[in-house]
């Protein structure tokens, strides 16, 4: 009981090595190329999310930093507008109770104007800085 090797065996194994050359040429490599350039785009895509996840971080930082220094010049200048009003109620109460009423009314209503403009200030700024990063991150103009 031997092998015998006869023509239909090297035919079988020709006709195997020709299927398998159309295959390859028709089917495993084209395929191949688009799982390959499938996986560049999709690198590509993650690393530009990063860098656009890098850059949003980056915005809300300078945002947060912005917000502190306009709130923090806002504190200071309603303080000085404070110890300025003090120093007038001061003066007034020793010359007259009737006039330090009116300074100190006049000095609160300027305060509450300038807190108002600086918020006003602040609001427009915090909304431009948001469109801006919303901007950058979507990386086109949002309406």
């Amino acid at each position: 009981m031997g092998i015998s090797i006869d023509s239909t065996f090297v035919i079988q194994i020709v006709s195997f090595l020709v299927l398998w050359a159309v295959l390859k040429a028709l089917l495993f490599d084209p395929v191949l190329r688009v799982l390959h350039q499938r996986e560049a785009r999709t690198r590509g895509s993650l690393e530009a999310a990063e860098q656009l996840r890098t850059q949003a971080s980056a915005f809300q930082t300078e945002h947060a930093t912005s917000i502190r220094e306009v709130r923090r010049e806002v504190f200071e200048q309603a303080d000085e507008s404070r110890k300025a009003s003090t120093a007038e109620e001061r003066k007034a109460v020793t010359a007259a109770r009737d006039a330090a009423a009116t300074a100190i009314t006049r000095v609160r209503s300027d305060i509450e104007i300038q807190i108002r403009e600086a918020r006003a200030l602040l609001s427009r700024e915090a909304a431009e800085l948001a469109q801006q990063a919303a901007d950058k991150v979507l990386g086109r103009k949002t309406a």
